[in-house]
């Protein structure tokens, strides 16, 4: 982490290269984090730096450290502290991201459909999924590119269609 800080001095002086090892420790919890980090870090430089980290959006973090016997939020500006309390998240872990539709069939040909629809014949039916294809309706390639006018009508019905299940009849 250290590599992709960039010290900067003030005004006019040289930054500091030189590190100290600052303790994270989450509020209300036993975790904690060491970092190295350049004398002259500010505050704002680690709360980005744990905010991206943790794919937290901007502000999301407060830092306090204990200043004699209270505990004092630190402002953006000042030099971050040897040990500081961090409000905000529960763990140093990223979260794992949530989707309202985690699974994903590519495809609407043969496969594709018969995938979606035994999903949906499922106990119950799952159907936490979305279909894709780059067409604007289903059938895929054989249906679409390989099928001429008179393989298309080699079905009893004339249209597209798959023996999903038993208990399924003919398309009206």
């Amino acid at each position: 982490a250290i590599a992709f800080w960039q010290p900067k001095g003030v005004g006019k002086d040289p930054p500091s290269l030189t590190l100290k090892r600052v303790v994270l420790k989450i509020w209300q919890s036993d975790e904690s984090m060491s970092i190295p980090v350049y004398t002259n870090t500010k505050v704002i430089e680690v709360k980005g730096m744990l905010e991206q980290r943790l794919s937290l959006p901007e502000g999301t973090l407060k830092f306090t450290h204990k200043q004699g016997s209270m505990y004092r939020e630190n402002l953006d500006c000042e030099e971050i502290a040897r040990s500081v309390t961090v409000k905000g998240i529960s763990s140093f872990a990223r979260r794992k991201q949530q989707y309202s539709r985690p699974h994903a069939i590519i495809g609407a040909g043969h496969i594709g459909l018969k995938v979606a629809m035994t999903w949906l014949m499922e106990k119950p039916p799952m159907t936490n999924f979305v279909l894709f294809d780059r067409r604007p309706e289903v059938g895929g390639t054989s249906w679409w590119e390989q099928a001429n006018t008179t393989s298309r009508l080699q079905t009893e019905v004339g249209v597209y269609h798959l023996e999903y299940h038993e208990d399924n009849g003919w398309p009206a």
